[in-house]
């Protein structure tokens, strides 16, 4: 015997009472408070009573003179503890409104000969010997004291011979004059008179030839 439909119909779609509706819109409002309360004590002054941990991070596009000038953290949770230097040194990092020291030691000037260098250049002067290198860098007078010395001081002395090639002579870096005048029009005319003068110069004392610029 089939049920009659008014009773089919209701347990296909049950009736939505008050009891329902009251029941929904009290867990929407319980949730919308709850999560603006939540969001609010992480993002007020009190972050450290949060609920939610805050990552700590440090606002470099601002003075680092501390909170009160405009710079430090962001967040406003404990800063890290930074240890003090009682010995009375200067360290060459105080600024003004600092009232921390930095513990960072001098590490002064490092050498060649130092212990923990030997015999990490056994290769390199072994290869120097066995092969010659001869090192020609385009130059000019303007790049002499701002780039060209920076290649003599730095992988320049890894060349058995290193050569400046200018428009001008400067005995500080031991330039060449090529007498060749600067700019573009005149790059091919200056290499070609700087390899013209390591082959009548320097003919049998490299093995490799290497062109560079002064900013390589």
């Amino acid at each position: 015997m089939l049920p009659p439909v008014n009773t089919a119909k209701s347990f296909l779609r049950p009736s939505t009472g008050r009891s329902f509706i009251l029941s929904f819109a009290v867990g929407i409002s319980f949730g919308f408070t709850f999560a603006y309360v939540l969001l609010t004590l992480t993002q007020s002054q009190f972050r450290e009573y949060s609920l939610i941990p805050v990552r700590e991070e440090f606002d470099l596009s601002r003075d680092t003179l501390g909170d009160e000038q405009g710079g430090g953290y962001r967040a406003s949770s404990p800063r890290p503890k930074y240890a003090h230097d009682d010995s009375g040194l200067d360290h060459g990092h105080k600024h003004e409104g600092h009232d921390f020291a930095h513990d960072f030691q001098d590490v002064g000037e490092h050498h060649a000969d130092e212990a923990h260098h030997h015999g990490e250049d056994v290769i390199a002067k072994e290869l120097k010997h066995k092969v010659r290198v001869l090192c020609w860098v385009m130059t000019n007078p303007d790049n002499h004291n701002k780039k060209a010395r920076h290649v003599k001081a730095t992988w320049g002395k890894r060349c058995n011979i290193l050569l400046f090639m200018s428009s001008s002579v400067d005995p500080k870096l031991g330039t060449i004059n090529l007498n060749i005048s600067e700019g573009r029009d005149h790059l091919w005319g200056k290499t070609k008179a700087a390899f013209r003068y390591v082959y009548e110069h320097y003919r049998g004392q490299y093995d490799w030839v290497m062109k560079a610029d002064d900013d390589t």
